[in-house]
């Protein structure tokens, strides 16, 4: 891990910080410790802070994405320079 990295506790959703989990398969008064906090209630985030921008090295243009799926991927609309999206600009729909 890296020096700058930030722990923060935060709530488990699975057990809604009582460290006990009640699902479906729990007899009536019955818990069991949560799986996910190990009945802690809590979950540790681990993050680096943002500060800023990272450049990139292997990019010369962009443009924007068709999407996540392996039959939509890929890059769409319009190019422009590198430069270009580091000053703030970024590419428009349609335009190729």
């Amino acid at each position: 891990m890296k020096d700058n990295m930030i722990t923060v506790k935060s709530e488990c959703g699975a057990c809604r910080g009582t460290g006990i989990f009640r699902g479906l398969a729990e007899p009536e008064g019955v818990g069991v410790v949560c799986l996910d906090c190990h009945g802690t209630g809590c979950r540790a985030l681990k993050y680096i802070p943002f500060t800023t921008r990272k450049a990139r090295n292997d990019v010369n243009f962009v443009r924007l994405s068709k999407g996540k799926f392996i039959l939509s991927c890929g890059p769409a609309g319009e190019t422009i320079s590198y430069k270009e999206f580091l000053n703030g600009m970024l590419p428009e729909e349609g335009k190729k």
